[in-house]
């Protein structure tokens, strides 16, 4: 996992106090690969506590979303420009008297 520069630090700040302080972490994170290409993983951290309830290591659960998140942005894009459009094709009919 490469640091994709996508997130702010204060992303990955809360990160870590959220785990140092033994909680369970979850988000999703957009990394970038050896190869240069960006993916988006949802994360779990699951740190382990020693017998003070102080984190010991942790466990990271990762799926690949990547896929789902390419799709809700399409989606978006879908639907502003048929926005755009709608307005467009439809603005004069709006400034039409009511008859």
């Amino acid at each position: 996992m490469i640091n994709s520069g996508y997130h702010p630090k204060s992303f990955f700040r809360n990160m870590w106090n959220t785990i140092s302080r033994g909680q369970i972490w979850t988000g999703e994170c957009k990394n970038r690969a050896k190869d240069g290409s960006f993916y988006w993983v949802k994360t779990v951290i699951v740190p382990f506590l020693d017998e003070q309830a102080r984190p010991q290591q942790y466990v990271s659960i990762r799926t690949d979303i990547t896929d789902r998140v390419k799709v809700e942005a399409a989606l978006r894009e879908s639907q502003a420009l048929y926005q755009l459009t709608t307005l467009r094709l439809f603005r004069p009919l709006l400034c039409l008297p009511i008859i």
